[in-house]
Order: C-alpha cells, then sequence, then structure tokens
C-alpha cells in the first residue's frame, strides 16, 4: 500500500510573484543602450486605400444581402412607421375628442393618451433592439447615437405628418 500521498500543486498568487529587476539594455561591453522609437505607420498609398475601400464594401454589402441586414432595417423601418401612426392616432384623439365620441367607449381624451403611451412604448422598444444588435458592431457608440438621432427625427417627422394630413381632412 503506497501512503505517499500527492501534494497539491502550489500556485503563486500574482501580487506575491518575484519580479524581475527592470536593469537598462546594455551591449557586450558594458555600455547601455537607447532604446529607439517605433518607426510611423507606413501612409496608405491610393492603391492600398482602393483595395480596403473594396473589401469594406464588399463586407457591407454581404451584410446587407446575404445575412439579412436589409430586412432587419426594413423591420425596424416599418416598426417605427407603426408606432408613429399609433402616436398619431392617439394625439389626434386626444386633441379633438368631439370627432369620434361614442356613448359606450370611454373618454376620448384619456383613451388618446393611453394609445400615445403604447405608440411610444412599441417606439422605444423598437430602438432598444435596434440599439442591442448595434452593440456588437464596429463604431457601437457612433452608429448607437446616430440610431437614436434617426429614430426621435423620423418619429417626429411622421407624427407631425400624419398629425398635419388628419387636421386637413
Amino acid at each position: 500500500m503506497n501512503t505517499h500521498q500527492a501534494r497539491p500543486i502550489q500556485q503563486l498568487d500574482p501580487a506575491r510573484r518575484p519580479q524581475a529587476a527592470a536593469r537598462p539594455a546594455t551591449r557586450n561591453d558594458g555600455a547601455s543602450i537607447t532604446p529607439l522609437r517605433p518607426a510611423p505607420p507606413p501612409q496608405p498609398t491610393p492603391a492600398s486605400m482602393l483595395q480596403r475601400w473594396r473589401r469594406h464594401s464588399t463586407t457591407v454589402a454581404a451584410e446587407l444581402f446575404d445575412e439579412e441586414g436589409l430586412n432587419t432595417v426594413f423591420q425596424h423601418a416599418r416598426n417605427i412607421f407603426t408606432s408613429t401612426v399609433l402616436i398619431s392616432a392617439g394625439m389626434y384623439a386626444s386633441h379633438h375628442p368631439k370627432a369620434a365620441s361614442l356613448a359606450a367607449l370611454w373618454n376620448m381624451h384619456y383613451a388618446g393618451y393611453i394609445v400615445a403611451v403604447i405608440g411610444v412604448l412599441l417606439l422605444l422598444l423598437n430602438l432598444w433592439d435596434g440599439l442591442r444588435r448595434l452593440s456588437s458592431r464596429r463604431h457601437a457608440l457612433v452608429l448607437r447615437v446616430l440610431a437614436i438621432t434617426a429614430y426621435v427625427l423620423l418619429s417626429l417627422g411622421l407624427t407631425q405628418v400624419i398629425l398635419h394630413f388628419r387636421s386637413a381632412m
């Protein structure tokens, strides 16, 4: 019977690891060597920039058409439009309560605000989904700022257009 037990391997704590003393680099004769600065990156030539542009445009085209990117863009646009129509309908109903008053329904003023809030919630959910998808992309912060700006401008603009056309009737 073997009475020898295996000892656990001791791992060094990063705080207790022995540090090598920092010494300046020296030549064989003992004189110190001054470190060289790294060379500056080469300037891009027009040919390399063209190759980079072609590679980038091919990647964007593949993401849009092969990986359902364009379908996602149109789904978000459709959802923005639907949410904006709900917001416009709710705002119109809350500001024009006599246009459609039925005895069995709630007060149209409150119902209009409820419909508008539902539209805003749907718009924010759509925005959140878009921001979540953009988080894994390159330049995510810039894309997120652009997406938020586009959502705000599109929703406000569409709401104004829909309300203008509805009030003209």
